[in-house]
């Protein structure tokens, strides 16, 4: 009885000490999005921001405009709930950022009110047209905004991918505009 015993807590032991020394290993980042994305700076309502400052957080990436009448809402939705659905402690970790490309009608200030009506932790920023289309490149994606709209209400063609950075600031995920929240906080998960 007693071997038993000593077996059982050796057993224990050994079942232990492999929990706290294996590692972890995060899926491979797929290799079409390794040479996509980079750093780069832009305007927030509280002043100059650079992707750079989120490392060490997860981010969602959403690139649109505020006045999209359909997919920057129901993305931006999505992104929330996705933050809503995980830990807290996880949340600390997790930041969204919606990147304008029409700063023509999306100031700093405009987009920090559109963003705050679905997360506090969802940040927006733009920038100049020169900065956006060094970023459309860098990030290997095209968009489409009227040189001389003849009217305030024009449509922005652009990309509908939500772009998922891990804590090093590397694209890991693209998602569609078919993902769920529960999709989301499944593949945010995999990078914390």
């Amino acid at each position: 009885m007693r071997t038993l015993m000593w077996i059982g807590v050796f057993s224990l032991f050994l079942f232990l000490f492999g929990m706290f020394t294996m590692k972890v290993h995060k899926p491979e980042i797929p290799s079409y999005l390794k040479t996509t994305g980079g750093d780069f700076q832009l305007e927030s309502s509280q002043g100059t921001i650079k992707l750079s400052d989120f490392h060490g957080h997860i981010v969602l990436l959403y690139f649109g405009y505020s006045h999209c009448p359909d997919i920057c809402p129901a993305t931006l939705n999505v992104m929330a709930s996705a933050i809503r659905l995980l830990q807290k402690d996880e949340q600390n970790d997790v930041d969204g950022l919606f990147v304008s490309l029409d700063p023509a009608r999306d100031s700093p200030d405009k987009l920090k009110a559109y963003t705050a009506f679905f997360s506090p932790k969802i940040i927006g920023v733009t920038g100049k047209r020169e900065q956006l289309d060094a970023i459309a490149q860098q990030w290997r994606f095209t968009y489409v905004t009227p040189q001389h709209p003849k009217t305030t209400f024009y449509v922005v063609q652009h990309p509908n991918f939500l772009y998922v950075l891990n804590k090093e600031g590397h694209v890991v995920a693209l998602l569609d505009e078919k993902s769920t929240p529960e999709d989301v906080a499944k593949v945010v998960r995999l990078w914390l």
